[in-house]
């Protein structure tokens, strides 16, 4: 599911409106406008999802060096203290099965550095100490056709705005992944101070809501 350019364009609001006195001793009700727009422009999310694809090819062909049968478990997204391209992390995570005591990663920055590239890291972790669960499976590449920042501004139109617009310091994690049994889908989750305050899955291949 494509999410309207016009939801990125058109300004959104929430009003919050707490009393204050004025000189005279009364109260008197300010308004704080809130502004709850997604946080990337419409170039910005369009050049996220070009590069979102070169990044999968190129994290593939380096999983290629490490084990040439190295078959691809999912993505990750991760953002800091808001959404922002400064923020964001994409982690790209492979496992062999002539290996399969390990999951290879490699971890790109969304951001630029000086030289107009993107800096990454690979690392490898024992399958039982990473965060994805016993019964991931490997992803049908096939059904994959929703990316991270469709299903991310999914998920924000949907509840994910309402946290941003407390003005607190938020954290987003955003994974595709294929459990077994089940759809390919894509589950994001909004947190605050370390707590997680709003989820939402969608189905990767048509965007929607997983079941």
């Amino acid at each position: 599911m494509v999410i309207s350019a016009a939801l990125l364009i058109l300004p959104k609001y929430i009003f919050n409106k707490e009393k204050v006195a004025n000189n005279g001793g009364t109260d008197q009700t300010k308004t704080t406008i809130i502004p709850t727009a997604f946080p990337l422009d419409v170039a910005m999310t369009e050049e996220l999802k070009t590069q979102a694809t070169k990044e999968f090819d190129f994290a593939f062909s380096k999983a290629k060096e490490w084990k040439d049968d190295a078959l691809f478990f999912g993505v990750v997204a991760k953002y800091k203290d808001g959404i922002s391209v400064e923020n964001g992390k994409n982690t790209y995570i492979f496992a062999s099965p002539s290996l399969a005591t390990y999951y290879w990663t490699l971890t790109i920055n969304q951001s630029k550095n000086e030289n107009g590239e993107h800096d990454y890291e690979r690392v490898i972790y024992y399958r039982d100490d990473y965060f994805l669960p016993a019964t991931a499976a490997v992803v049908p590449i096939a059904y994959w056709k929703l990316n991270y920042i469709d299903a991310l501004q999914k998920a924000d139109d949907l509840g994910g705005k309402d946290i941003r617009a407390q003005g607190k310091k938020y954290d987003v994690n955003v994974l595709l992944s294929a459990q077994e049994g089940e759809y390919l889908a894509w589950s994001v989750e909004y947190l605050v101070d370390g707590k997680s305050v709003f989820t939402n899955s969608a189905n990767a291949f048509n965007g929607e809501a997983a079941q």
